[in-house]
């Protein structure tokens, strides 16, 4: 599970028309969508500045691990051309926040006769949120899990990773191991 979400976006659109925060969200979920399909996963959802992406629907925990962590990194870099343009046109860079966890899910179309939604569900996808929302509070731009990152076990990509330690995340009973993804300067916003 993989969540991506924009730092500042509630006091960014608050000095921002309507139609210009729907133009800006709109190029924001479509430069995420793009880094995410063309790493094979999908995007369940997105809310307001939030995206959730699910990997490895149909493919191994380490398959999707490292796709999972090649999109984020893609949307990094996407993120620092995407942020060369808005300031060429005065407008302030953008910066985000992504958690990666993985674990078994729910994925299936969830609702009744009114509305049907696919979206995926469970332990990890609640686990990858709070994740998120610690990231934030830590300032830390790209968090992996300890499962995602021992999934990985590619040595260039485990260098790229520092630990964070166990962490207590809110709303969870056991602590859980995290570790910073190294993005060097592709989060400029930040």
């Amino acid at each position: 599970m993989t969540f991506v979400d924009m730092r500042g976006f509630t006091e960014l659109s608050s000095q921002m028309r309507p139609a210009e925060t729907a133009a800006m969200l709109s190029a924001y979920r479509g430069l995420v969508m793009d880094a995410v399909l063309a790493q094979g996963g999908i995007v369940d959802k997105s809310i307001g500045d939030g995206v959730l992406c699910a990997f490895g629907l149909e493919s191994t925990f380490d398959t999707a691990a490292r796709a999972a962590l090649a999109a984020g990194n893609d949307i990094f870099v996407i993120l620092v051309n995407w942020n060369s343009q808005r300031s060429a046109s005065g407008d302030e860079p953008l910066a985000v926040v992504i958690a990666v966890h993985g674990g078994p899910v729910l994925a299936a179309a969830i609702g009744d006769d009114r509305r049907l939604e696919f979206t995926v569900t469970g332990p990890a996808v609640n686990t990858a949120s709070r994740m998120e929302g610690w990231a934030k509070e830590n300032d830390e731009a790209f968090v992996v899990s300890g499962a995602v990152a021992m999934a990985v076990g590619d040595t260039s990509k485990a260098a790229r990773m520092h630990p964070l330690g166990s962490q207590q995340l809110r709303g969870d009973a056991e602590a859980i191991d995290l570790l910073a993804m190294n993005i060097g300067a592709h989060n400029p916003g930040r």
